[in-house]
């Protein structure tokens, strides 16, 4: 038992102690005379009630059970690639029945891969592509940005596991979150349908009225348009716009778009990923523009 304490940084879960052969009046009685001190239901320490981080993820993930993996924010903690202050702990059980407790937040899904889960330090949690999904439907996306990129300074990161990993979450919420931040980290990596997605999810975080995609106007197609404002937003991102020959046809629609009272604003990857808080005040601004003189007209 002090054994199993020790490799588990201090906790011990009575499942455990059952499983061993210790039987359940005997559990009882040394939580009744002090040698067991609990932490969580069924999940007590030995002897003492100190627990440094790990014995505290240890403790949660034993008190949801023998399935129960790290998960989401704390497990991108143990990872290494975000900070995380709180004093609840994320866990993830493949069950139903189980509701979040006194500093545990219980994430239950249906099913988990036994690909998705690893072990750190010996603890069971998820891998790190499946922590990057998990952590993109609980923090900013700017935060997961940011956790990508601490990754891959870690050397970490495998894009392949996390394309492979977006692959099979369809209908999970982090799979578009993080596909933008996927793409906002790796630029390179981005497609024309990859930045579209990525300034439709910044539309809806900003709380600029998403607009309309693709529209077809003369022999030309409008990557984004707010018809009522008169406003074009092409995005210059994709291969498509990096010829001369482009660069020049792409000026001179513009110009005839001005002809109409078009206005035209050319988005690149730098603007919208890394100044995003000056794109978002350029478009408002425009958007603004247009209500205001709709009002005084």
């Amino acid at each position: 038992m002090v054994e199993l304490a020790t490799r588990q940084d201090g906790p011990v879960a009575d499942w455990q102690l059952l499983e061993m052969g210790f039987p359940r009046t005997t559990i009882q009685s040394w939580r009744r005379r002090g040698r067991l001190h609990p932490i969580h239901r069924g999940v007590y320490t030995l002897g003492h009630r100190a627990l440094g981080p790990n014995g505290r993820r240890w403790a949660a993930v034993l008190a949801c059970g023998r399935a129960a993996v790290l998960s989401h924010r704390s497990a991108a903690a143990l990872w290494g690639i975000r900070p995380d202050n709180r004093r609840r702990i994320d866990v993830t059980v493949a069950s139903r029945g189980r509701a979040s407790r006194d500093e545990i937040d219980v994430h239950r899904v249906r099913h988990l891969d036994l690909k998705d889960v690893t072990q750190i330090a010996g603890i069971p949690v998820t891998t790190l592509a499946r922590t990057l999904l998990d952590l993109a439907e609980v923090v900013p996306q700017n935060q997961v940005r940011r956790a990508i990129n601490e990754a891959d300074y870690l050397k970490l990161f495998d894009l392949n596991a996390v394309k492979n990993q977006l692959s099979r979450s369809n209908g999970r919420r982090g799979q578009k979150p993080l596909t933008a931040a996927l793409i906002a980290a790796f630029p390179e990596e981005r497609t024309r349908s990859d930045l579209e997605e990525a300034f439709l999810t910044f539309c809806d975080e900003r709380g600029i009225d998403r607009p309309r995609v693709n529209r077809p106007r003369n022999d030309n197609e409008l990557d984004m348009t707010w018809p009522e404002d008169n406003l074009i937003v092409e995005l210059d991102g994709y291969q498509g716009h990096g010829t001369r020959r482009a660069f020049e046809d792409d000026r001179r629609r513009d110009a005839r778009h001005l002809l109409d009272g078009l206005r035209t604003v050319r988005v690149t990857d730098k603007w919208l990923t890394r100044e995003p808080d000056d794109l978002e005040a350029t478009l408002k601004g425009l958007l603004t523009r247009r209500a205001g003189e709709d009002e005084r007209g």
